[in-house]
């Protein structure tokens, strides 16, 4: 059967279908996020075999005692640490010394979309297309036409929130565990993003050495007891 269709019209119908696909997968992607939420997680570690003495104490900085935030954010990573065995110990306890130190640094920045938007692919779909020229349409004839429904949509802001937790030995000051957690998110406020940071990152303790994983939680996380 003989097709019909000019090669312009043709096009327009493939874009059309195009962007319904692209509508259709921003609609999964919006409603999973409606329910989890994902963080990238990249662990470097040399942690020593069978260790059993895991008390530590949090390094001092000007951040850590005059930023009330930080504060929170470092009780917070001291109930996650405390769920994995690890015990606190106060500077003024000199009977049982920490053998570990702990370290925490955060920070959001803005970004214009996330990095599943910026992807060859969606960079290919957003770019101006050139049409050669076509015996049926002169009016189409080398023009260079873009896929307006997408370059002409504004570009969300994104915010990246990232977390990074340092453990060193204090007798040594060898690191031992560089773990960092970062996620990509429309909320700019970091103190609600904090927590599922706080879990990922320690969630598979000590973990593989050198491997940067996905993990993924649910919105409503239970209640630390």
């Amino acid at each position: 059967m003989q097709n019909n269709l000019h090669p312009p019209t043709l096009a327009r119908q493939l874009f059309a279908n195009m962007q319904l696909l692209v509508l259709f997968a921003l609609a999964g992607l919006l409603n999973g996020c409606a329910t989890t939420l994902s963080s990238q997680v990249s662990i470097v570690h040399a942690w020593p075999e069978g260790l059993q003495e895991k008390s530590y104490r949090f390094e001092t900085s000007a951040r850590s005692e005059n930023d009330v935030q930080y504060a929170r954010y470092q009780a917070m990573l001291g109930t996650e640490l405390q769920s994995l065995g690890f015990i606190e110990s106060s500077a003024a306890d000199t009977e049982h010394a920490a053998r570990l130190s702990v370290a925490m640094e955060y920070a959001s920045t803005a970004s214009e979309m996330p990095d599943g938007m910026s992807s060859p692919t969606m960079m290919m779909m957003m770019s101006p297309l050139h049409f050669p020229p076509s015996p049926h349409h002169s009016s189409f004839s080398g023009q260079t036409h873009s896929l307006w429904m997408l370059s002409n949509l504004s570009a969300p802001k994104y915010y990246l929130h990232q977390l990074k937790i340092l453990i060193r030995d204090r007798k040594s000051a060898a690191q031992l565990a560089d773990i960092r957690a970062s996620t990509e998110q429309p909320n700019p406020d970091i103190a609600a993003i904090m927590p599922y940071l706080m879990i990922s990152a320690l969630k598979q303790f000590p973990g593989q050495s050198g491997s940067t994983t996905m993990v993924t939680l649910p919105r409503s996380l239970p209640a630390k007891k």
